[in-house]
């Protein structure tokens, strides 16, 4: 695989994770459900909790590759911006 589709299929994940994260983070977020007048009984939280922390984990890693994958372009942009004029 080149390093163009390993980038894609990486943003891929983030954007995947990040969503589970956010949304689960919404739902668990305290008076949340009540605020929108959703029942919390019905809720699996045990399950919401685990998919949270799961998806918070996966995009730590995804995010760590991210930016190892783009170290180049990093420092360049970087020593651009910093440079003596």
């Amino acid at each position: 695989m080149n390093k163009l589709k390993l980038k894609y299929f990486l943003d891929i994940g983030m954007l995947v994770s990040f969503l589970a994260v956010g949304i689960t983070g919404i739902i668990k977020y305290p008076g949340f459900l009540q605020a929108i007048g959703i029942s919390r009984q019905p809720m699996p939280f045990a399950e919401i909790s685990n998919l949270h922390d799961k998806a918070g984990v996966a995009l730590v890693i995804f995010v760590a590759l991210h930016l190892i994958l783009n170290f180049n372009w990093l420092v360049c942009t970087t020593r651009t911006f910093f440079r003596k004029k």
